[in-house]
């Protein structure tokens, strides 16, 4: 069918207007405010996917993209409003589905069905270049409607859809009780030292899927039969204790006993005959104080926020 000739703009927002969740006691709806770096929520590009499905991110894998726009910064404005474009679909309300800070990954997207999108697996994050970081990937967070109704609508009054994004990457924040601490050595005897920096160990760096994905626990435990939520929450809205949880590609295939064996692929989700460290940065299962090593991994951190 030939498109009805609409106009489409959108607005896309990064997540900052939600309480962070580790703030000071975290979880999904969040007790503090934490807005983030500048760097940490820039759009300079954005990917936006069309689809038609009753249930949004949650409907069949087969549900087919029906179409997929780029938008690099110039084509987005101060506010993070893209300029119009003629969207060239039958009239009628669409799903959307937003990636930012990718690149124009089309290539790579296009012929894939709603499942091909949510088990698309991303290699990195962000960007890091000679310490600094930026282009933080950000994805829908299934937060609000998500939708756009195309009408014949004109390029000077475009079907305008606002979508919320929150970043792939979770961000550590740490603040030490002290300032200086007392401390005892056998060798060295008495001293005095002050936390500089830190360093994130049993880092996943095998890569992450495109949507995040959360799963409750069967009889305790998650499994490979833990149904499934995209873009859900891990907590209640109302709050009380944790029910979901984020799973990545290889969560529920990471057992004990799994543990010990050649069992990972670090290329696709599931089995494979590499080791379970395959997938992480800096893997320990046991304490390492070779001060070396700490010297050589540990970097300082950004000051962030005032809790």
């Amino acid at each position: 069918m030939e498109g009805d000739g609409s106009w489409f703009s959108l607005a896309v927002t990064p997540s900052t207007g939600h309480s962070t969740r580790g703030n000071p006691t975290g979880g999904e709806p969040g007790d503090g405010s934490e807005t983030g770096f500048d760097y940490e929520n820039r759009i300079d590009n954005l990917l936006v996917l069309f689809y038609q499905a009753e249930e949004q991110s949650n409907a069949p894998a087969d549900t087919p993209i029906d179409k997929i726009f780029y938008f690099d910064r110039e084509r987005i404005e101060g506010d993070n409003r893209t300029e119009p474009v003629p969207v060239n679909l039958p009239a009628g309300e669409y799903d959307l589905l937003v990636v930012t800070n990718t690149g124009d990954i089309r290539p790579s997207l296009q012929g894939k069905t709603l499942g091909g999108i949510r088990d698309y697996l991303l290699t990195s994050a962000w960007t890091e270049s000679g310490g600094e970081y930026s282009r933080f990937v950000m994805t829908s967070d299934g937060h609000t409607a998500d939708k756009v109704k195309l009408c014949g609508n004109p390029k000077n009054e475009p079907a305008n859809a606002t979508v919320e994004v929150e970043r792939v990457a979770a961000r550590i924040d740490y603040r030490a009780k002290n300032s200086i601490y007392n401390v005892s050595d056998e060798t060295y005897g008495r001293g005095k030292a002050a936390i500089t920096g830190a360093v994130i160990l049993n880092k996943m760096a095998a890569g992450s899927y495109l949507l995040k994905r959360v799963a409750a626990p069967v009889n305790g435990a998650l499994t490979s039969s833990s149904p499934i939520t995209y873009l859900g929450d891990e907590l209640p809205v109302e709050g009380g204790v944790q029910r979901n949880f984020v799973v990545d590609p290889w969560t529920l295939h990471k057992t004990t006993a799994n543990a010990s064996r050649n069992a990972f692929n670090p290329s696709a989700p599931g089995a494979g005959n590499r080791p379970v460290e395959a997938l992480y940065d800096h893997y320990y299962t046991s304490y390492e104080d070779d001060y070396a090593t700490w010297e050589e991994l540990v970097t300082e951190g950004e000051p962030a926020g005032d809790w």
